[in-house]
């Protein structure tokens, strides 16, 4: 194995040395015949690459660009290995570069803050932040990860978690269908760096890669244009992708076999990723939770802070609309209201602004993930933003500044997973009355394509789709762009499009409060990454006035003549609160503070998930809850308040997880208990009148089963 031939860009720029970019890999390949028929050129070869690889790694602290000195660390760590037994009469030798290659690349890199290289626009979970610049240094990367086992016989992946990480995130975060989600730079392209990783991930994870090759990228080749990550960015061979295919990849080392768990929710990652199964029709979240800077306002102005994608049944049913770059000059739209979230004003009537991030040190709008729970029967993220700024412009004009609140907000979004349909709860609280937008961003990968021109857009394309509001078709298309027009007052949107399999597919959202609900023509960029895909879609509204919000926002999506139901929002004091009925069963989901009575429930919890059928408890979450009854029935009830409670009703048993902080009694009503667990150990109960009564000390998140006899 040779240079890792994307350090070209450095060797170019910074070096001059264009000409030698590739000299390692070709040294490589033909070094024994070279020493046999010209050993003088073969030694003046070795002079010239350990010079430049010198040269190099002693101007390393210039390199500010964080993808360039991933690049350089692949070179030099290649160079290391080619050149092994080089004596070097310069400042630094193989061992050097190796070091840059292994500790610097992924345990602390001296020039950027003592902070890995693959963490210089990264997060600790391994997530390049500008997302789609990862393809600067991937294949690079993956060449030199191939070039260290075959040198050394094991995988420097197994070495480094962070490495780890970083290579297996096109798993968790790719949509069902294969195509990579809207992070910052990235869009809807296929990533095809999975072939050549074979060779150097551990198990499991090359199974899953392999997994992906076979049913999204092309087991013989990649089948989509454009597939991205193949070959180095920048490179001087024709079809260079068939080269390091044919050198790396091989389609028999492993059998392919999807992961073993879906859903992925990591605070380090920066990201909750609900995932109901890897079908290409299965349920998908991708919730956006930012919290660790980085000195690049690539992605510090790009403020998609708690924002969501959504995809089911086949299609991207919300999208994030990404960069659109072929419009007009610049990256738009990045702020906030091209994204699936919350736009605010600071004084009632004042213009609309999202949360803005940071700078390179520190968030402005810190988000704390407090709460997840991912159960075979309800999954749930909890994510808390102090909100505090801004921005100054809905349109973004000047994404660098912000504006102070006269008062800070406290917004907390909250997704719920039942298995069957998502629920996204916010909850803001504040001291003074101000306009409140709810955004969300209808569209499908099924697209009339744009035409044109870089800066000359003559045809301005579309998601297609039907859109009405409270049953009111509203012709989305013929809107002028950009201009935000009144399309009723209710809860209810249907949207209706064709999914990748030419099925029809309805997306139902039901959201309460009732509210006034606007529709703006925007642009995005999907199902692809050129002009073709920046296409127009419509942006709803849910618009409401106050100093606190509690809205409820269900998500449900069906084929035509799937089961369809009926919702409903419930008056309640102190709140909000929504009936979904449905084949005899019935969910309640309820959000406010203080008591909330409604629909036979009385409770103190924040938040409530409730489902019954033909009258009895099925499922069961609630948030900074003491007490559940229904219908005079104490359901659970708590000494003390505990964060959070979630719990299936089932034939044999009830079980159900449990948060909290001291020594707890737990009352619930369960007739006929024989047995009663706490994370898998037999406890003793006592019962009364078809209740038990538990005492526990509850230091963290707790199991129980209580075992019917």
């Amino acid at each position: 194995m040779g240079w890792a031939s994307g350090t070209q860009r450095s060797l170019n720029v910074k070096a001059n040395t264009g000409p030698r970019r590739f000299y390692t890999t070709q040294y490589d390949w033909i070094t024994n015949y070279m020493r046999v028929k010209d050993s003088e050129l073969e030694r003046s070869i070795r002079d010239k690459m350990a010079e430049t690889a010198d040269y190099l790694m002693c101007n390393l602290g210039g390199w500010g660009n964080a993808h360039d000195r991933v690049n350089v660390a692949c070179g030099l760590g290649v160079a290391a290995l080619t050149l092994a037994d080089y004596k070097s009469p310069y400042k630094t030798g193989p061992l050097n570069w190796l070091r840059v290659a292994t500790v610097y690349l992924c345990e602390e890199d001296p020039d950027i803050g003592h902070i890995p290289m693959l963490q210089g626009y990264g997060n600790p979970g391994g997530v390049w932040a500008p997302y789609s610049y990862h393809y600067y240094f991937t294949p690079e990367l993956c060449i030199w990860l191939n070039a260290y086992n075959h040198y050394f016989n094991r995988s420097l992946v197994e070495e480094y978690p962070l490495l780890r990480k970083f290579l297996n995130v096109e798993v968790w975060m790719s949509l069902p269908n294969g195509m990579g989600a809207s992070l910052c730079t990235s869009g809807n392209i296929y990533w095809g760096h999975s072939y050549l990783l074979l060779k150097v991930l551990p198990e499991p994870d090359r199974r899953w890669h392999m997994w992906r090759i076979v049913n999204y990228l092309g087991v013989d080749g990649p089948i989509h244009e454009p597939t991205w990550g193949i070959a180095p960015r920048l490179t001087e061979i024709p079809n260079a992708w068939t080269l390091w295919l044919f050198i790396l990849y091989d389609k028999h080392l492993v059998e392919p076999e999807p992961p073993d768990w879906t859903t992925f929710i990591s605070f380090e990652a920066e990201a909750a990723v609900f995932r109901g199964g890897w079908t290409n029709s299965s349920d998908y979240l991708y919730l956006k939770v930012p919290n660790h800077p980085v000195p690049t306002w690539r992605v510090m102005t790009h403020h998609d802070s708690l924002s969501f994608e959504y995809y089911s049944k086949g299609d991207l049913l919300l999208c994030d609309s990404g960069e659109v770059k072929h419009w007009v000059p610049g990256y738009g739209p990045t702020y906030a209201k091209g994204h699936n979230t919350i736009m605010i004003s600071n004084k009632v009537g004042g213009h609309m602004g999202g949360p803005v991030k940071g700078d390179f040190a520190h968030y402005y709008n810190p988000i704390t993930l407090r709460n997840s729970l991912v159960r075979p029967y309800f999954e749930f993220v909890e994510a808390v933003m102090d909100w505090r700024y801004i921005e100054s412009s809905p349109e973004g004009e000047n994404y660098h500044v912000r504006e102070l609140l006269d008062n800070p907000v406290q917004w907390r979004r909250v997704v719920l997973y039942p298995k069957d349909y998502f629920v996204i709860v916010d909850i803001l609280n504040g001291s003074q009355v101000r306009d409140i937008d709810t955004l969300f961003h209808l569209s499908s990968l099924n697209i009339v394509e744009s035409r044109g021109s870089i800066y000359n857009v003559t045809y301005k394309g579309h998601v297609i789709g039907e859109l009405s509001v409270e049953d009111v078709p509203v012709n989305w298309t013929l809107q002028p762009y950009g201009e935000e027009v009144q399309a009723g007052a209710g809860n209810t949107v249907t949207w209706i499009t064709q999914n990748i399999s030419g099925m029809p597919v309805e997306l139902r959202i039901f959201s309460a409060p009732a509210s006034n609900i606007t529709v703006e023509r925007f642009w995005c960029r999907i199902a692809g990454y050129s002009l073709a895909n920046e296409v127009t879609h419509p942006i709803l509204r849910f618009k409401f006035r106050g100093s606190a919000m509690n809205r409820i926002t269900v998500l449900y999506s069906r084929f035509p003549g799937g089961e369809s139901g009926f919702m409903v929002e419930l008056p309640v004091e102190n709140g909000t609160a929504v009936k979904f009925v449905r084949d005899g069963g019935e969910d309640l989901i309820c959000a406010g503070n203080g008591t909330l009575q409604v629909d036979g429930l009385r409770t103190d919890s924040n938040i409530i998930f409730y489902r019954s059928l033909m009258g009895e408890p099925k499922l069961l979450t609630a948030f900074r809850t003491s007490r559940i009854i229904k219908d005079g029935v104490e359901v659970f009830v708590f000494s003390k308040r505990v964060e959070f409670l979630s719990a299936t009703f089932e034939a044999d048993a009830i079980r159900f997880t449990v948060k909290g902080k001291s020594e707890t009694a737990i009352k619930l009503y369960a007739p006929n208990v024989r047995e009663v667990r706490m994370d898998g150990k037999p406890i003793t109960f006592e019962t009364v009148d078809g209740y038990i009564l538990l005492r526990v000390n509850l230091s963290s998140i707790h199991d129980f089963e209580v075992i019917k006899g």
